[in-house]
């Protein structure tokens, strides 16, 4: 099916996920492992340009009652044992996509120019020290993403693990691109120096610190219905935002706190806790 065919015939939300890569290169297959021992083990696997580009309809009704397995549960899952050792993404990208319910239109979050590498997927553990890590580096918009570090231990039941993430300096307005059509808001000034966030959590909820160093910041709440026309009546809200509730500019670190939706993926859960430190920098809860 298409994309237009999937939504139109889906009755809940769901991810259209489409996939390319320009060369995939597995070396290291140990035939003696699954002779002897049913281990399909990869010592490494290499994807030169990969391109995922991921699409969610969120004008469809959320199907609840499904609790979303964090990485290692996922991976304990698989039936057949296997252990790869290493995957390395080269000048690869991923694309979010998401139609809005709030403004019906779409937007996009792009993440370029990964350069990244995942260590030790398996359901074999050959101890108790196991751990799932991934590290890498990318772009999004005109920011460089300059560390992103995700460890998260095998053996725990909670999934307990560890997120760093730094983003080097960039101007805000650039990220209207995304709060526009998907939230009605636009950031009309502003640029950051720093944010650096370490945090820490399991699969019910994270907590850590962030910097967030930024000056000059000013938004405008748009009109939902059509976000590229001015609503009059938004003029004091905006004024009232941008004078009293947002705050313009900060030196200061800031506490990170969020309780996971068990319903949704590690992925809403990155991006959701990094969110609630940037929020709270900004003076918004």
């Amino acid at each position: 099916l298409t994309e237009e065919d999937h939504f139109f015939y889906s009755t809940w939300q769901s991810d259209y996920i489409r996939g390319t890569a320009a060369g995939i290169d597995i070396t290291g297959i140990d035939p003696q492992a699954w002779l002897h021992d049913s281990l399909f083990h990869v010592h490494r696997i290499d994807v030169e340009n990969a391109g995922i580009d991921v699409t969610r309809d969120k004008r469809h009704p959320f199907f609840h009652g499904t609790e979303k397995q964090m990485p290692t549960q996922m991976l304990g899952a698989v039936k057949q044992r296997f252990r790869i050792d290493s995957i390395v993404f080269r000048n690869s990208r991923v694309a979010y996509n998401e139609y809005s319910n709030l403004t019906n239109r779409k937007g996009v979050v792009p993440i370029e120019n990964i350069n990244a590498t995942l260590k030790n997927l398996t359901n074999d553990h050959i101890d108790n020290t196991d751990t799932l890590a991934l590290k890498g580096k990318g772009q999004i918009y005109n920011s460089h993403i300059s560390k992103f570090s995700y460890k998260e231990v095998y053996d725990d039941s909670l999934s307990a693990f560890s997120l760093t993430v730094k983003i080097s300096p960039t101007e805000l307005r650039e990220f209207s691109r995304m709060t526009e059509p998907l939230a009605a808001v636009e950031v009309t000034s502003g640029q950051f120096d720093t944010l650096l966030a370490r945090i820490s959590g399991n699969k019910y909820a994270s907590v850590g610190a962030m910097r967030f160093d930024y000056r000059d910041l000013k938004i405008q709440l748009l009109n939902p219905e059509d976000t590229l026309s001015k609503r009059l009546g938004l003029s004091f809200v905006n004024f009232v935002a941008n004078s009293f509730v947002i705050k313009s500019g900060n030196k200061k670190p800031s506490t990170i706190f969020f309780m996971r939706d068990r319903e949704r993926f590690v992925f809403n859960y990155w991006m959701k806790s990094i969110l609630s430190g940037v929020l709270t920098n900004a003076g918004i809860k």
